[in-house]
């Protein structure tokens, strides 16, 4: 990722939603990736629903 933003002079950002180790980034060295889970916990997601199971 470091290299397509310095070949293309631009900041970006993927976002991905998977479930995976950490390990996974971790043990491959790679600098670019965060884990956000703690963000996602207690009521808190992308897609969040009401009372009635509907997305919101």
């Amino acid at each position: 990722m470091s290299e397509i933003s310095k070949e293309l002079k631009i900041e970006y950002q993927i976002n991905v939603l998977e479930h995976i180790p950490k390990s996974i980034w971790e043990d491959a060295s790679l600098s670019n990736f965060y884990l956000v889970d703690a963000e996602l916990r207690n009521g808190n997601a992308l897609i969040r629903f009401d009372g009635n199971g509907e997305p919101y």
